[in-house]
């Protein structure tokens, strides 16, 4: 949910603070696809004094990003919910409309995901949210396809069809 901007304007006073250590610290932010990158690089003489260095760099951004930091090390943000879903035997089932998959997909890449992803279903009309999900056809008609009600009856209705402790129900506009 953070831009590139955003990241860029949160962690900006960090920057004066590194070019001015004994150990300078460079950084580069990378937007991609769902997330913003922060590279941290450091150069010296002695390669514990970088390591060290970045090290602090690293637990400064974490400070200031708080839990908009997921991943230390270059891991994808699916690798990491993978690991949380594996690790707590929590299998997941997702119901999308204007994603089309995609999330299903980005889980489905990991490879060892069928440990925890259940089942997909791309729910993009109304209809299909009513026959498939069990969506109220009031409730759309009544809230639009693209609302918190309708995407938490997706979410329950595709956790109760694939009896799992995880259903995640996602709708927009696209």
């Amino acid at each position: 949910g953070r831009s590139e901007s955003h990241t860029d304007e949160a962690v900006q006073p960090l920057y004066a603070e590194w070019s001015r250590a004994s150990v300078p610290i460079a950084a580069t932010i990378l937007a991609s696809l769902g997330q913003i990158e922060l590279h941290l690089t450091a150069c010296c003489a002695a390669r514990a004094d970088a390591d060290a260095a970045l090290e602090r760099g690293v637990e400064q951004v974490k400070a200031v990003m708080g839990l908009h930091v997921y991943s230390t090390d270059g891991r994808a943000l699916e690798e990491i919910v993978g690991e949380m879903l594996a690790s707590r035997n929590l299998p997941i089932a997702i119901a999308e409309s204007c994603t089309g998959g995609l999330i299903a997909s980005r889980l489905t890449d990991v490879s060892g995901s069928s440990r925890y992803v259940e089942r997909g279903v791309v729910a993009y009309s109304n209809a299909s949210k009513v026959e498939l999900l069990g969506v109220p056809a009031e409730l759309i008609a009544a809230t639009g396809a693209v609302s918190e009600p309708v995407a938490t009856k997706m979410a329950e209705g595709i956790r109760a069809g694939a009896r799992v402790d995880i259903g995640v129900g996602v709708t927009g506009i696209a």
